[in-house]
């Protein structure tokens, strides 16, 4: 009875949303739709009481609303000219084809030289990769904050080289048993609010007394779980090719340009508090050029070799823009929209790699607040 009363739920959603049910099917799927995130980016649908997914297939994608984080319409059609000619609209087109066909989600997809990060495809010799002793000696931390709650406290897949796994917290009752080393720190850098504590020992790991033996820190989002045996491997493989930089960074999902992030994060909620036309108007200000490439700052590996007092200055820089646009002291700040710029007036020495976001070797998982 109860798959009864779903199949004709589904045929009255279809009808309503002018899909046909392997149309339907495909949404679904898809995983794009995120309830949450739409609610919250949309307050007059919130308001209306109405049911979001219903809203969004009915309304919303022929509106150009975004349905998750991870999914920009007008991002997807510029980086799929083939979409205006399709007859569909960007998500449905994604939903039928683009998924199928691997179609990027963005500009910034395309623009990376890499190939996608993950893949084991290639040759025998870039399958079977032999590191140096130098890598085989590196020690390496794969490290992440977790304070008040925020996120679960998640466990990795295995890797197929040695490092440590390491999450910062207030509460290591949290920390699972097993591969995870929990550290208790209460007040890191002084600071009193869990996302500021969270800031600091993303931003300042060389200044974190647990972490001096490692000469390779890899910051990830406590959301995340590295689904990927071979992503640190992979980490390692770019860092023996290039050896001399500062950062590695990952390419931002959707956007390319401060100021179209900065622009769509005044829709949500949760920047209520942060001065984001304050912040944007002071780099056009100083002149920092549009679409000059967006990261996703969750996700930030330091190389212990790198010019310290040059990466120094970058630290105590985007801290500063991390706190400067804050309204309140529980306000959240945009760190992707803080980061380029910080980039620009500090001249690292910088290692890009394709988008992570997305990638298959990752898990994201909603925040808990």
């Amino acid at each position: 009875m109860q798959r009864l009363r779903r199949f004709l739920r589904d045929i009255a959603l279809a009808k309503r949303a002018r899909l046909s049910r392997r149309a339907l099917s495909a949404v679904i799927a898809s995983a794009m739709f995120d309830e949450r995130f739409y609610l919250m980016t949309n307050p007059d649908i919130a308001a209306a009481g109405v049911d979001p997914f219903e809203h969004y297939l009915v309304f919303g994608r022929f509106e150009k609303r975004k349905p998750s984080a991870i999914f920009d319409p007008v991002a997807y059609a510029e980086a799929n000219p083939e979409v205006a000619t399709s007859g569909m609209e960007p998500f449905l087109h994604y939903a039928l084809v683009g998924r199928a066909a691997g179609a990027p989600l963005s500009k910034a997809e395309t623009i990376v030289p890499w190939p996608a990060f993950g893949s084991r495809a290639g040759s025998l010799r870039d399958m079977l990769w032999t590191p140096s002793e130098a890598m085989k000696s590196l020690k390496v931390c794969v490290y992440t904050a977790v304070f008040a709650g925020y996120d679960s406290i998640l466990e990795h897949v295995p890797q197929t080289v040695d490092c440590d796994f390491t999450v910062f917290t207030d509460d290591v009752s949290a920390v699972p048993v097993g591969q995870l080393r929990g550290i208790i720190k209460n007040n890191p850098g002084d600071q009193i609010s869990p996302l500021l504590k969270n800031g600091w020992l993303r931003v300042f790991p060389f200044d974190i007394r647990e972490l001096n033996d490692y000469e390779i820190l890899i910051y990830i989002d406590a959301n995340v779980r590295i689904r990927d045996p071979s992503f640190v491997e992979q980490i390692l493989r770019r860092y023996e090719e290039t050896r001399d930089f500062d950062l590695m960074l990952s390419a931002h999902p959707w956007n390319v340009c401060l100021y179209q992030e900065a622009c769509e994060s005044q829709k949500i909620a949760k920047y209520n508090n942060t001065d984001l036309e304050g912040q944007i108007a002071s780099y056009r200000r100083e002149g920092f050029p549009v679409d000059a490439g967006l990261y996703w700052n969750g996700f930030i590996v330091y190389n212990r070799a790198c010019d310290q007092s040059r990466v120094r200055q970058f630290q105590e820089k985007y801290w500063h823009e991390l706190i400067a646009y804050n309204k309140t002291p529980d306000a959240h700040s945009q760190g992707q929209v803080s980061l380029p710029y910080c980039l620009w007036k500090s001249g690292l020495k910088l290692v890009t790699l394709p988008q992570l976001y997305q990638s298959p070797s990752l898990e994201i998982r909603p925040h808990l607040r």
